[in-house]
């Protein structure tokens, strides 16, 4: 289950609350009148006999009818005076295991439930329709944002460097290209993998791993954590620009720079870890309605420059 379908559940879950209290209520009282129906099995005539007060001053007709050889007389549970008056003959039902407990047969049914069964159920309904329509309707806006990701130029959005997927000169290891840098170095051209959660690698192809390449995991729709350890000390122009999925950055310490539009079209950034060796973020390295939350540390440069961008962030003491 992805992140829209589960949105969607909560959704109705939370929503259709009221039509599954209806429908439970419906239940009940189907099953009340039910019960009292099996119960009430008894059947004698009665008369009117007085009208009566109750203790909250209503007037209820008192009935007089015999039952199982006694005789009973009682305040009706409901009934109106001006339909019933003294004299009046009425036909009651009672339990023949308690005759105290009868009705008239003149009196207002109980409400079989059977309205508010099909107001929740319709809720209900109504409520799943939604929840699909919203699932399915955010599920191709995403679609079509990925797809729309994927088509894009880099070189055209920035003027900077090549385009992401690695150069024809470029080596593979995995689901990584690389450029050979020296002897003993590789640059990361380009990340081909679908992984959601990805660690920038050590080394490949026997090489040790000393940078990233412009656009290097841009357009990865799959990525949704990613760590930049120490060994990079540079992130570079459009790096991650497109992973529309982006959730969480981490940067270790000893990363000292981000360059212009890193971390742009990453519209679902909520966590940016920014260490206190960063001594150079380019004003456009983030979006500028990025609504990530930053932790920093206290006096550093990614302190200030979230303060100056107006973005939400949490401060550690500096150790």
């Amino acid at each position: 289950m992805n992140d829209v379908q589960l949105n969607a559940l909560v959704w109705f879950a939370v929503f259709s609350a009221a039509g599954w209290v209806a429908l439970v209520k419906g239940l009940r009282r189907r099953r009340a009148l039910r019960d009292r129906e099996e119960r009430e099995r008894g059947r004698a005539t009665g008369t009117i006999v007085e009208i009566a007060q109750s203790k909250k001053g209503r007037a209820r007709p008192v009935v007089e009818f015999t039952a199982e050889g006694a005789v009973y007389r009682q305040a009706c549970a409901s009934g109106n005076p001006a339909a019933l008056p003294v004299g009046t003959s009425v036909e009651v039902r009672y339990d023949p295991d308690a005759p105290e407990r009868f009705h008239l047969e003149r009196e207002k049914a109980p409400r079989s439930g059977g309205g508010l069964m099909l107001a929740g159920v319709c809720w209900i309904v109504i409520c799943a329709l939604l929840a699909t329509g919203v699932s399915t309707l955010r599920g191709r806006v995403g679609l079509d944002l990925r797809s729309a990701v994927r088509g894009l130029h880099i070189t055209d959005f920035t003027g900077l460097f090549r385009r992401s997927g690695g150069g024809d000169g470029d080596e593979r290891d995995g689901d990584y290209r690389y450029a050979p840098d020296g002897k003993y170095f590789a640059v990361v051209t380009a990340y081909t993998g679908g992984e959601e959660s990805v660690t920038v690698p050590f080394v490949l192809g026997e090489r040790v791993v000393s940078g990233l390449a412009p656009g290097a995991y841009s357009r990865c729709d799959t990525l949704v954590h990613v760590i930049v350890p120490a060994v990079i000390h540079d992130i570079p122009a459009a790096c991650f620009t497109g992973c529309v999925r982006l959730r969480e950055v981490e940067l270790r310490e000893g990363v000292q720079s981000i360059q212009t539009h890193a971390f742009d079209m990453c519209p679902s950034l909520t966590r940016v870890v920014l260490p206190a060796s960063l001594e150079r973020i380019a004003d456009d390295a983030f979006p500028g309605d990025c609504k990530a939350a930053f932790e920093v540390i206290e006096g550093s440069a990614a302190e200030r420059y979230c303060r100056d961008k107006g973005f939400e962030m949490s401060v550690s003491p500096a150790e």
